[in-house]
């Protein structure tokens, strides 16, 4: 299959129990360590992770595509109005359709009210900046030590970025 013949089916808001399941799938992944930059080893559970994607006002939002395949999954934090920061990454079996997953969660984040949307990337995550800027992110500049990654106990510079609708 290819992103070409590919589309999302669904952005489904997982409930609790079938955390889990998603827990499963990040962990025996091999992008999981990429969800998972800034915990140490001994917070790697399902429970911090449970907690961090389903603290008060976050939903953890799962997507899908054909063939209940799973591509990804996102969360929103921090909304204050009509903004707020985001998280979103994508299991391998979603690479391939990356661009067209990231662009259609923010079709549905635009359609929920958000108008504005921030996300802090490590500098040293190239792959995840050109990730950012293909479905229309923008740099507003860089921030020095404000992303702890916990595995390596280090404070690192980030690259502060916005999304916005298309037109705004």
């Amino acid at each position: 299959m290819t992103a070409t013949n590919f589309s999302i089916m669904a952005v489904k808001n997982l409930c609790r129990q079938e955390q889990e399941d998603w827990w499963d799938a990040v962990v025996s992944d091999r992008v999981a360590r990429s969800a998972l930059f800034g915990m140490r080893e001994d917070e790697k559970t399902f429970k911090t992770w449970a907690e961090m994607a389903a603290w008060p006002g976050y939903d953890l939002n799962v997507v899908y595509g054909p063939g209940e395949i799973k591509v990804g999954y996102f969360w929103t934090c921090g909304k204050i109005g009509h903004g707020a920061f985001m998280h979103f990454n994508f299991l391998s079996g979603g690479l391939f359709c990356k661009e067209e997953a990231g662009r259609y969660v923010l079709k549905v984040l635009w359609a929920c009210g958000y108008k504005c949307l921030a996300g802090l990337i490590p500098v040293g995550s190239r792959h995840v900046m050109a990730f950012a800027r293909s479905v229309g992110g923008r740099v507003m500049g860089r921030w020095p030590g404000v992303c702890y990654v916990a595995a390596r106990d280090e404070w690192v510079d980030a690259m502060l970025f916005q999304f916005k609708p298309e037109g705004d």
